[in-house]
């Protein structure tokens, strides 16, 4: 994955890369052109996205939980009978913003091929 910042990139990016790009030039063109490249991914991911969601909003798509065999008033049950998932499960839930806050600032420091992602 590109890094979040231009600048983060080290000057022996090519050496690092196993099959550096011949008809690059230099390394400030291979850089443009590496954080084009994941903008435009993240571009088309995104508008496909939402491309589809509202294709299906407006055809009208529901999800028939019964013909799966799956009954919402069981699973409520069961978690009512289970006090410490139930408290577990709204924790987590309630706690999203932060813990997406949490992996990007975790992220940020990495050096641009360092680690997952």
């Amino acid at each position: 994955m590109a890094p979040l910042f231009r600048e983060r990139l080290t000057p022996d990016l090519t050496s690092v890369l196993s099959r550096p790009l011949p008809h690059m030039t230099s390394l400030a063109i291979y850089k443009q052109v590496l954080s084009r490249d994941w903008l435009y991914r993240w571009l088309v991911v995104g508008a496909s996205a939402v491309v589809a969601g509202i294709g299906l909003f407006m055809i009208r798509v529901t999800v028939d939980d019964a013909g799966m065999g799956f009954r919402w008033e069981d699973a409520n049950a069961w978690f009512h009978h289970h006090p410490a998932l139930l408290t577990l499960l709204w924790v987590a839930y309630l706690s999203t913003a932060a813990q997406l806050i949490t992996l990007f600032f975790i992220h940020c420091p990495r050096e641009p091929l360092e680690g997952n992602g």
